[in-house]
């Protein structure tokens, strides 16, 4: 009985012990799959992904999906790197992509094509469904399709004909237009020359106006003649003055001497008057001559600026627009007929 007893209680022992050795296996391994890397990436469309599916890096399976979660506008997948030996680099390219023949999917990992130092996360790249796919070859082969027939329908009968007088046609207009923009810029040209040409001779005409009219003035301002017709006067008052006080006959005759060296004096004066007047004339006649240059100076200015208005006229304005308008319509017409 006593034995009985002995061996329950050992086979008691063993069986805690076992346990013990168990839970402490269940929790190192729990304790290595903690640790394993786990990512979580988000994808707007799945296609078809199932928990469980491989993780490849660059073709090797070094991991599976462990949760798909959906949420209101995107899908997480979470999935963890069984490989210890590999460390996913910063800034690589997780696409779901098919595995083997029969469809099934899987999370294919590109490494970046350079080293980033940056903590850069997992770049995304949606997947591409079958029908999209279908939906490009579709619209590649209808574009093959109409440019076959717009090819047939440019170089069949009277196709290449056509596109050469189309041609012809833009390369005579574009000629007309070039030669008209060049004589409007050699009209341009011109304008501006008679304009600098005109406007130097205006401001020498007018230099010279003002030095001639300042020269009058000064002649009409110049007061030394008034100064000395009022001096003779003078003279003359006095002489008759004295003249009046005494009758004495050589008191008279010295009279009549000053009087005569006065008069000549006067009469001196008065050709020096003359003289001045003389001159006053003649640059005056200069002032109207001058005053006719700078009239025809400005006529010739006029006419310059009319024969500007006539080449910037609306009229033509008009036949450079419809020149270019017609430029632009056979383009067109090309570009329709290729």
């Amino acid at each position: 009985m006593r034995k009985k007893s002995i061996l329950l209680l050992e086979i008691f022992i063993w069986i805690i012990l076992l346990g013990v050795l168990i839970f402490l296996g269940i929790n190192i391994i729990k304790q290595k799959m903690d640790n394993r890397p786990t990512y979580q990436v988000m994808f707007k469309d799945v296609d078809s992904l199932l928990l469980g599916a491989p993780v490849r890096v660059m073709g090797i399976d070094v991991g599976y999906v462990t949760e798909i979660k959906p949420t209101a506008n995107v899908v997480y997948v979470t999935f963890v790197i069984t490989n210890n030996q590999l460390q996913v680099p910063n800034g690589s390219k997780v696409s779901i992509q098919f595995t083997g023949l029969a469809g099934s999917k899987s999370i294919e990992i590109m490494p970046p094509e350079s080293e980033i130092k940056d903590d850069l996360s997992l770049i995304v790249t949606e997947p591409i469904r079958v029908n999209s796919l279908m939906q490009i070859q579709t619209e590649i082969s209808e574009s093959i399709l109409n440019s076959s027939k717009n090819a047939i329908k440019m170089f069949g009968k009277g196709g290449v004909d056509i596109m050469k007088s189309n041609i012809k046609k833009v390369r005579l207009a574009s000629t007309d237009t070039i030669n008209g923009t060049r004589n409007i810029k050699a009209t341009i040209q011109d304008t501006n020359q008679r304009m600098l040409t005109g406007a130097e001779y205006a401001k020498s005409i007018l230099n010279t106006q003002n030095e001639n009219i300042d020269s009058i003035y000064s002649m009409f301002s110049d007061q030394a003649i008034d100064q000395k017709i009022k001096g003779y006067v003078l003279s003359l008052c006095n002489t008759a003055q004295n003249t009046s006080e005494t009758f004495d006959k050589k008191r008279l005759q010295n009279i009549r001497k000053e009087l005569n060296s006065n008069l000549y004096g006067v009469k001196r004066n008065i050709v020096d008057l003359n003289v001045k007047v003389k001159d006053i004339k003649t640059k005056s006649d200069n002032f109207v001559t001058n005053s006719s240059i700078i009239d025809k100076m400005f006529n010739d200015f006029k006419r310059t600026l009319d024969s500007m208005n006539k080449t910037f006229s609306p009229e033509s304005i008009n036949k450079l627009r419809s020149k270019s308008t017609e430029i632009k319509e056979k383009s067109e017409e090309i570009n329709k007929t290729i």
